[in-house]
């Protein structure tokens, strides 16, 4: 309950910004099937703040996001930190993120619970449209703790996403969650996306 009302006194700055400096919002939330029934379903929701530029370029957000496990009723993870982002060619996707990283099931980082570290991620995707307005994008996450000063994990994810209209997209798709140091697992992801 505590890390909940932390979480809340969080957002309300990204509400107020939004209202007094015109910055974006974007929510993205999703469920995630544990295909191999090792780690358990989980859902995420994370909140990006963001300034939408005319030129093309880097974009730089901040984010927070949560990572709820239902099958121990645990914080699987919980980030929250920085992020520049753009797209090379058209269809190519580059990212690096830095964050703090706290959870109950941060074991295969050999972190008692509920101890925070800082990590960093990058982000390499690709992307193309497909046809009724759907898009096939598959990213490579690779992050890297930076208090353990070695890798942490390795996610494959593809997803294909349509958008209901000018604010909110869905996309059904799956992961491959790599922990080096741990477990493996699957999951088959179902995700919606919302723009403020």
């Amino acid at each position: 309950m505590k890390l909940i009302s932390r979480l809340i006194i969080l957002l309300t700055p990204f509400i107020l910004l939004n209202t007094a400096y015109c910055v974006d919002i974007k929510n993205n939330s999703s469920y995630q099937f544990d295909l191999r029934g090792d780690d358990g379903d989980i859902i995420t929701d994370r909140f990006s703040i963001y300034k939408e530029t005319e030129n093309p370029g880097p974009k730089i957000s901040g984010f927070i996001e949560g990572q709820w496990n239902l099958d121990n009723d645990n914080w699987e993870k919980v980030l929250a930190g920085g992020q520049i982002e753009t797209n090379l060619f058209k269809y190519f996707y580059l990212g690096q993120s830095i964050h703090f990283i706290s959870g109950d099931v941060l074991d295969y980082l050999g972190f008692d619970a509920e101890n925070s570290s800082i990590e960093t991620t990058l982000k390499i995707g690709v992307g193309f449209p497909l046809a009724w307005k759907t898009r096939l994008d598959f990213r490579n996450e690779y992050s890297y703790n930076l208090e353990k000063c070695e890798a942490s994990l390795n996610e494959m994810i593809l997803d294909i996403s349509y958008p209901l209209n000018e604010n909110t997209s869905i996309a059904a798709g799956g992961k491959h969650t790599d922990r080096i140091n741990g477990f493996d697992t699957d999951y088959l992801t179902l995700s919606i996306a919302l723009d403020f």
